[in-house]
């Protein structure tokens, strides 16, 4: 079986011992795999966190009331 987009043969890894032949198809799917996240997926998950901060800063119970002071949210990674 030949893949084009790849541009090897099953042949080409037929010697390898198992360990090699493992490690290079999983290093290929990896490389594959990375250019899978599209960016309105990194875009969504922004706006998610951003809506999640506003949500954050409107919680009454975590009003400081000795200082008389809300939440302040100052950045996106807070949530995580």
């Amino acid at each position: 079986m030949h893949d084009s987009y790849l541009h090897i043969k099953d042949e080409d890894v037929v010697g390898w011992p198992l360990a090699y032949t493992i490690l290079y198809k999983f290093g290929t799917w990896m490389l594959l795999f990375a250019n899978f996240v599209p960016i309105s997926l990194i875009v969504t998950l922004e706006m998610v966190k951003f809506l999640q901060a506003q949500f954050i800063q409107w919680d009454t119970d975590i009003y400081e009331l000795e200082r008389d002071m809300p939440t302040k949210v100052q950045s996106s990674n807070l949530n995580e």
